[in-house]
């Protein structure tokens, strides 16, 4: 279903932080040409490869962004909830998708054109902000690429947990697994050995930290071990 950003939608544009600086008469000016449509749980917003001539608003619900390897294979990237704009980067320089994007929940995207967006650029504010975004997009990638170049899957993990420990109740175990990319039996495994050694308590979707200073030890050393063999290990110097 598509409609105007009149209707009651839980963000509208003034909450995106891209547009914030811009004043009323601006904003309603954009909301009218911006064009919302709902999206159920696990539709497409675009593709890996596709070009859109549209800046893409998430007004409501949660996406991930992803790759898809020759075998087929999906490779998360991250994910992004609303209220944010998805995929400026390519958007603005006329580029293809690097990535597909799909809903993880129900949600709403609203579409503005290309030329609309233009007009925003002559205001200061919005142009500090679209740097701002850019510039937290590439820290984002420079964490991704640091967690899968350098973690182990243990530490993955134990990064995961102490970062994101509220997705555990919005999240099925196996979507987790796939942020992490790696296969659900793998992150069930890791997840036992955790409970096991007492540094976390797991039930009914909500995670409890018992150990925070183990779950940094995993991370540092990028194993699972235990606490006296860590400590021996750093007192005498040994990797």
């Amino acid at each position: 279903m598509t409609h105007y950003i009149e209707q009651n939608f839980t963000y509208t544009l003034k909450d995106i932080p891209l547009f914030c600086g811009l004043s009323d008469v601006q904003l309603q000016d954009l909301q009218s040409d911006t064009i919302v449509k709902n999206y159920t749980k696990e539709s497409i917003l675009f593709y890996e490869g596709e070009k859109s001539p549209y800046i893409h608003i998430l007004l409501e619900g949660r996406v991930k962004l992803y790759k898809t390897g020759p075998s087929g294979k999906e490779v998360y990237l991250h994910h992004a909830e609303a209220p944010c704009v998805i995929a400026m980067g390519p958007a603005l320089e006329g580029r293809s998708f690097p990535a597909s994007c799909a809903f993880e929940v129900e949600g709403v995207v609203g579409t503005l054109a290309l030329e609309k967006f233009h007009m925003c650029l002559e205001n200061l504010e919005c142009t500090v902000a679209i740097i701002a975004t850019m510039a937290g997009r590439m820290k984002d990638l420079e964490r991704r690429l640091h967690t899968e170049t350098i973690f182990s899957s243990e530490a993955k993990v134990a990064d995961f947990i102490l970062k994101n420990a509220i997705l555990f109740e919005r999240l099925k175990n196996t979507e987790i697994a796939s942020i992490l990319n790696m296969t659900p039996e793998t992150f069930s495994r890791i997840l036992t050995k955790f409970k096991k050694k007492n540094l976390i308590a797991l039930a009914q979707h909500h995670i409890t930290i018992i150990d925070e200073d183990a779950l940094l030890r995993v991370i540092d050393t990028n194993t699972l071990e235990d606490k006296q063999l860590s400590e021996f290990k750093s007192c005498c110097n040994i990797k």
